[in-house]
């Protein structure tokens, strides 16, 4: 091998590692203002909060100013003990898409929130249940 192609050949070995160890943003999880599991989609965060078997999904910009929901839509999947179900969410007060689940939401559960935003835009967001 010449010294041009082991040279290129070590170049995109270290590119590589280096790119793996970025960090992804989108649908990375932290914990929201309001308690539950958030992530960011494009330059929109969404958090999930589930009460009971009431879910709230609170949508907001990348600067985490609320997005009013008033037009807005969407539904949550949720998976848990074996079993799938789907949640409708209409719009609430502000920045809040609500719905109500046939049983609570326990811990561990799986969501997957597909959105519509007043405007148009799509966005889906995965979350794991605390």
């Amino acid at each position: 091998m010449t010294t041009v192609l082991r040279l290129t050949a070590a170049m995109a070995c270290a590119l590589t590692v280096l790119l793996a160890a970025i960090p992804a943003h989108a649908h990375d999880e932290e914990k929201g203002p309001n308690g539950g599991p958030m992530v960011t989609v494009e330059d929109k965060h969404l958090e999930f909060v589930a009460k009971g078997v009431e879910i709230i999904v609170y949508v907001s910009d990348k600067k985490h100013d609320p997005i009013a929901m008033a037009g807005g839509s969407g539904r949550a999947i949720v998976q848990a003990s074996g079993k799938t179900t789907t949640v409708a969410l209409t719009p609430g007060d502000g920045n809040r898409l609500v719905g109500k689940a046939e049983a609570a939401v326990a811990s561990g559960a799986r969501v997957v929130v597909s959105a519509t935003l007043p405007g148009g835009a799509a966005v889906q967001a995965r979350f794991t249940v605390n």
